[in-house]
């Protein structure tokens, strides 16, 4: 189908139409070439608006930046005195006197270094007779052994954090740790490490983001996974 005003021309294709040719130069149009559109989105081309494609895209791209807004609002409070996370009516340990549960964390695994030796064999060499009861032993050299640490899971089970301690509560082991001992924290996707300074080596928590939160901004509401930096800021708001 053509225009006989412009010389636009369309090739139809069931309900939809392809811009083949047209007699304008400066037109919007060329951008949409041999695409398949309504002739609603053609109009609305031609007068400076967007395909259903691109409306769509735009819906997208301005949902996800509202979501990324409303989570960097939930980031925000995780360190101040009334962090964006639901209220813990009881725990499994008994708590020190002013001290509140902020936050429980459900199938976490500890890690931590363990030194793991490797012994590389020696050469025994060459052993030559020269002569009756004389042997001559060439090329031989001796075996080492070498040591490096490697992070192995230690035990999986609950990671509880509050005001005051930090607590991981395995099927074989439980961990105290005192916030205020905490020398430095370094966060991942999928968990923190924490060097304290009453222990030479750094604790592991991962599978923080086995674990979500839903949270409500203005009426909108988001499901998060967890992931490091959240727990990172959790901690540091409750530094003394």
């Amino acid at each position: 189908m053509m225009c006989n005003t412009c010389k636009t021309s369309f090739k139809q294709e069931n309900n939809l139409y392809k811009f083949i040719n047209t007699a304008i130069t400066n037109t919007p149009l060329w951008t949409y070439y041999n695409q398949p559109l309504t002739m609603e989105e053609w109009d609305r081309i031609t007068e400076g608006g967007l395909s259903n494609g691109e409306i769509e895209q735009a819906q997208k791209e301005e949902l996800a930046r509202i979501r990324d807004s409303d989570i960097q609002v939930f980031m925000d409070t995780l360190s101040t005195d009334n962090p964006m996370l639901p209220q813990i009516n009881s725990v499994d340990l008994l708590l020190k006197k002013n001290e509140h549960p902020i936050l429980e964390l459900e199938n976490i695994t500890l890690q931590e270094p363990r030194a793991v030796r490797v012994s590389r064999g020696g050469y025994g060499g060459t052993s030559i007779r020269i002569a009756k009861g004389i042997t001559l032993h060439t090329g031989g050299t001796r075996g080492r052994s070498e040591s490096h640490d490697e992070i192995r899971n230690i035990d999986n089970g609950k990671l509880l954090i509050t005001n005051k301690r930090i607590m991981f509560l395995g099927s074989n082991r439980t961990t105290n740790i005192d916030i205020n001992k905490i020398v430095s924290i370094e966060d991942y996707l999928d968990g923190i490490k924490i060097q304290r300074s009453n222990k030479q080596k750094p604790e592991y928590f991962i599978g923080v983001d086995n674990n979500s939160i839903t949270i409500n901004i203005e009426g909108r509401q988001h499901n998060v996974l967890f992931n490091g930096e959240m727990i990172r800021e959790i901690i540091i708001g409750r530094l003394n």
